[in-house]
């Protein structure tokens, strides 16, 4: 097996940055000459380098994946993120290796395969486990995450938070006056094990908050599809539980929620209220057009580039978190306030 950054930086008694910025002939922030000799010889006396090959594997690399088991980048979200990736990793010259979307749950191929290239730095997408964030951060190999929930893990990351944007979704209904309010999407449970997954412990801590009661037989735990969607709603109405306003976790559930509303003739927003969450492309164009939490998608991209281009760099050694703001986009799918 071919040695790894982590190994070099043991022997040689240097940080990963440092290995990794003088493999990479960093000008910005260079290591003191005696300590990239000694980086270089250890990296050949390892077999991770040779004199021919020097510059062709000291060229920066990245690696992108998605773990969640129900995600692809076929989802707009997802796209859009990877385009984000893509483009801030050309800028900053960076070769885009691997792309890897897993539907997978035993991901131990995929991490064997991220070891043996060695990597210098793995952006993770989508909803992740704790067992899996550990064996991830086993590997030694700089990471950041990108995305709407936070995992907590002690790494870099940017997202847009999905906590705040329900919170703002589930107050404003609250605002409406609504007596009954509904939730589609993921409600976690100690078998999923997710560390990242906030948007049902928003709604119920901002239903809290106010005082207002959680009824469950208006929740509905379902992938973030519109056909899930669809038939949660269905059955919604099949069992007489159908709520006056709706929050789904995504604009695809909220998009499925509505065509199952129409096809049993309610109409929206008069009979029931409808709210999504990320603003995909369609959200204003569908009948009606939908109210949602914008959050943004390509930045999050680039900018984990930047911040992990950074920390490989050498430049930041903390842990760092950058959030960006999200914002209630009210449309003609609920009610106004106005």
């Amino acid at each position: 097996m071919r040695p790894t950054l982590y190994e070099i930086a043991q022997q040689a008694g240097v940080s990963i940055s440092t290995v990794s910025r003088v493999l990479n002939n960093d000008k910005q922030k260079p290591a003191s000459p005696a300590t990239a000799e000694k980086v270089k010889q250890i990296a050949r006396s390892l077999g991770y380098i040779n004199d021919i090959s020097f510059a062709r594997t000291s060229a920066k690399s990245l690696a992108c994946v998605l773990v969640s088991p129900s995600d692809s980048f076929n989802n707009y979200f997802f796209a859009q993120l990877l385009v984000g990736i893509q483009e801030e990793s050309a800028r900053l010259d960076y070769e885009l290796k691997q792309t890897i979307s897993t539907s997978n749950v035993d991901i131990s191929p995929i991490l064997s395969s991220l070891e043996k290239q060695n990597y210098d730095g793995i952006i993770l997408l989508g909803r992740i486990t704790q067992e899996v964030m550990n064996r991830f951060k086993q590997m030694g190999t700089n990471l950041i995450y990108a995305g709407l929930n936070s995992p907590n893990a002690d790494i870099d990351e940017v997202i847009c938070d999905a906590y705040t944007a329900t919170t703002y979704a589930t107050e404003y209904f609250i605002k409406c006056g609504f007596k009954s309010i509904g939730f589609l999407g993921t409600i976690p449970s100690d078998s999923a094990n997710y560390i990242n997954e906030h948007r049902f412990r928003a709604f119920c801590d901002t239903l809290s908050a106010h005082s207002f009661p959680l009824d469950m037989d208006y929740c509905r735990n379902i992938i973030l599809t519109a056909d899930q969607a669809y038939a949660a709603v269905n059955d919604l109405i099949e069992h007489k539980k159908l709520p006056e306003a709706i929050i789904c976790a995504d604009d695809y559930p909220a998009i499925g929620a509505i065509s199952a509303l129409h096809d049993h003739g309610y109409k929206i927003p008069q009979d029931i209220s409808i709210i999504g969450l990320a603003d995909i492309d369609i959200a204003q164009f569908i009948s009606p057009r939908l109210t949602t939490v914008r959050v943004v998608k390509k930045e999050l991209g680039e900018f984990a580039v930047k911040i992990l281009d950074d920390r490989i760099s050498g430049r930041h050694t903390s842990p760092i978190k950058v959030q960006f703001p999200c914002e209630l986009v009210v449309r003609e799918s609920s009610i106004s306030l106005s």
